[in-house]
């Protein structure tokens, strides 16, 4: 890909990477910070916003040669906060920090108290404070885009089929599978740039989760099952995206 895709803002992104597998990206000799290094030119496509659905639209329309994008972003790309971002067991360490714009909603009737809604604020947006969680809504919401809204073609059995365009998906293996993890292979992609499967740094699976599923089981609640297929209910254990050996 020869197009030029580029983030503006506190980072700026140049852009022939974006249709490449992560691990082939080197996002950050590509970034730019000063906004005179765009100025004049021209785009044929300017996307605001950096967060997942920006990215997402700028590597598609990016595949394009033909085509160029500017993304703009307000956030950060990279800090002293990228190693706990990266380290999924230090979730929720981010919250309320720089990366997190901490969204106080209205007070809501139920309690009459004010929720903190989590949003990341930086080049991948809120994918910096999900954990590195690879799930999907339930297929009754998707469905209700277009059955309740009226969207046409705005549904599971369509939308679905994007998600996977964008999943490059890994079975678990056997030791992965008695710690309760479990894949459908209906329901995901293998061909994408996002690499999903369980995490493999090697160390031992905490015997707890499998516990959690033993009890629940005995009270009637779906357990071990892909929660990506479209009907979310019950403990399992997700995936996350991240590459081999993570």
């Amino acid at each position: 890909m020869s197009a030029k895709s580029l983030m503006l803002g506190a980072a700026v992104l140049v852009g022939s990477a974006l249709a490449l597998p992560y691990e082939q990206i080197d996002i950050q000799s590509s970034l730019l910070t000063n906004p005179a290094d765009v100025a004049g030119k021209h785009f044929d496509y300017i996307i605001a916003g950096g967060g997942l659905t920006g990215l997402t639209a700028a590597a598609r329309l990016s595949e394009v040669p033909e085509i160029s994008v500017l993304v703009i972003e307000s956030g950060f790309f990279e800090s002293d906060q990228g190693p706990i971002i990266e380290d999924l067991n230090a979730y929720g360490h981010i919250f309320g920090s720089t990366v997190d714009w901490a969204i106080e909603t209205d007070v809501q009737e139920i309690n009459n108290l004010s929720q903190t809604v989590r949003s990341g604020h930086g080049l991948g947006g809120s994918t910096l404070v999900n954990g590195g969680t690879w799930t999907r809504p339930h297929k009754v919401q998707l469905d209700s885009w277009e059955t309740v809204f009226g969207n046409k073609g705005w549904n599971w059995n369509n939308l679905t089929h994007y998600m996977s365009m964008a999943e490059r998906a890994r079975l678990p293996n056997q030791k992965q599978i008695d710690a309760g993890h479990y894949f459908n292979v209906s329901c995901h992609g293998l061909n994408g740039t996002v690499n999903v499967g369980p995490r493999d740094t090697g160390a031992s699976y905490s015997p707890l989760m499998k516990a959690l599923m033993g009890t629940v089981e005995q009270l009637g609640v779906p357990t071990q099952q892909d929660l990506n297929c479209g009907d979310p209910h019950g403990v399992s254990m997700f995936p996350n995206d991240v590459n081999t050996d993570q």
